[in-house]
């Protein structure tokens, strides 16, 4: 059998119809000093093969009564696949080591930790646009489970963005 027996424009257009782009979005808000886990189902519309991630997330503090933006990661991540409680990692890792654009700066600031009313915040991390080659098959109907510790002295919010084809 030849290589263009297997891969022909007709096969190549059929296989094309049966997939499209698509995105699984996974957010939320760990209070401080705790672990929570959070989830996002995969419809039923078919299966979704993630291809990268993208993330960002906050790095507020609390410094005596003040919130500090002090650039620093408190959270860290497991990956569960929810059919099978499956993990996709061996432990709770940095939300940072994967998270491209990165850190979300609290608000406006100028400098290194200058003192804006009670809020002291850092400057921003100058992150580079570099997704996280992850590719993973999760099944239609099942979900993504993300076990989220927040090592932080104040909420932190994230968000993770699955990038992804969509199989019918």
């Amino acid at each position: 059998m030849q290589l263009t027996d297997i891969i022909s424009g007709e096969r190549l257009h059929n296989i094309k119809r049966k997939q499209y782009p698509d995105k699984v979005i996974l957010s939320g808000i760990v209070s401080a000093g705790k672990q929570q886990v959070f989830n996002v189902s995969i419809s039923s519309i078919g299966d979704f093969f993630s291809t990268y991630i993208t993330a960002r997330y906050t790095t507020l503090t609390l410094d005596g009564s003040d919130i500090v933006d002090n650039g620093v990661c408190p959270l860290r991540v497991l990956l569960i696949d929810g059919t099978g409680s499956r993990k996709l990692c061996n432990d709770h890792i940095p939300l940072d080591l994967i998270a491209s654009c990165g850190r979300v700066k609290s608000a406006t600031a100028v400098n290194t930790y200058q003192d804006y009313g009670n809020n002291l915040r850092a400057d921003a991390g100058n992150n580079l646009f570099y997704p996280f080659e992850f590719q993973y098959l999760f099944d239609n109907k099942s979900s993504i489970i993300a076990d989220i510790k927040n090592d932080a002295t104040a909420d932190n919010r994230f968000d993770i963005v699955f990038h992804g084809i969509r199989i019918l």
